[in-house]
């Protein structure tokens, strides 16, 4: 399947650090999507977001050749 490549980089800051999603971020996903508050405020983002979605989400985004 044909995706953007791009550059997996970190941008850091005294205050700050930016860094691409990883697996490991799976369930800090799924405890802040699990949050009405959160979710509320994301156009495109279903409530409640089950773990399938977000390892589905992941998949897409940290390795997208695993995606079939």
């Amino acid at each position: 399947m044909g995706g953007i490549a791009y550059k997996r980089e970190v941008l850091e800051t005294e205050r700050i650090t930016l860094r691409p999603f990883g697996f490991d971020d799976a369930g800090r996903v799924r405890l802040l999507l699990g949050d009405y508050e959160v979710s509320k405020t994301l156009a495109r983002v279903p409530y409640p977001y089950t773990a399938e979605q977000v390892d589905q989400w992941l998949t897409r985004i940290v390795d997208p050749e695993m995606v079939s």
